[in-house]
């Protein structure tokens, strides 16, 4: 059985992961004026432009579907990096990311 001060550091364990979020996703929205690329970065986008220019609209659209379901495991991965690195249990919905 949970104590209440377990149930009460859990309550504000949940608080400071959605302040978190709450910041992060704020940060996201205004990503264009306070996240710069590095130029190699910038690089690798424009070559990556150029391949995606050259193909098909089904070979296009294929590549996006695929790429969509790598961010999606990412966004997994990352969610339970922060659940094990945070100590929550495995039942805490971090799906708010």
């Amino acid at each position: 059985m949970v104590s209440k001060r377990c149930w009460g550091l859990m309550a504000i364990s949940s608080l400071l992961v959605l302040r978190f979020l709450i910041f992060i996703s704020l940060r996201l929205e205004n990503m264009n004026q306070t996240i710069k690329l590095t130029l190699e970065q910038e690089f690798r986008l424009r070559e990556f432009a150029c391949k995606v220019r050259q193909m098909s609209l089904d070979q296009a659209q294929a590549f996006l579907i695929d790429q969509h379901r790598s961010m999606l495991i990412q966004k997994v991965i990352f969610q339970q990096l922060l659940k094990d690195e945070w100590n929550l249990d495995a039942d805490v919905d971090l799906a708010v990311i």
